[in-house]
């Protein structure tokens, strides 16, 4: 099972959010879940331009800090070898995909790129 969250906080530094998106995968196994790919990406927001702070619940515009990753699918890239999970990252005007190959119980990254932009 994999998904995705984004969630925006305010920081200790005057006028300035933090954006934590994660990518996350988990397994079943003996009917309990564990996770297997946990991976984080952080931005930071400066409100200069902004008069009012943001409402509680609404999501800021984070322009070119954005990297939202979403689950695209998983298969194996060689024959006998684990699914690989394969990611997209959108950013502002671009994008790219990531790839996770199994390495022992967990996933690691093993490429991203192959994007492109508008």
């Amino acid at each position: 099972m994999a998904g995705s969250s984004l969630v925006q906080l305010a920081s200790a530094k005057p006028k300035t959010y933090y954006s934590y998106g994660i990518f996350l995968t988990i397994e079943e196994s003996s009917g309990s879940y564990s996770p297997v790919l946990i991976h984080f990406h952080r931005a930071s927001i400066p409100l200069d331009s902004v008069a009012d702070l943001p409402k509680p619940g609404a999501l800021l515009d984070e322009e070119n800090d954005a990297d939202k990753e979403v689950f695209l699918d998983n298969f194996p890239l060689f024959p006998g070898e684990p699914d690989a999970i394969i990611s997209e990252h959108a950013y502002y005007e671009s994008w790219s995909y990531s790839i996770y190959r199994r390495s022992g119980t967990n996933y690691q990254l093993s490429y991203t790129g192959c994007g492109g932009g508008t």
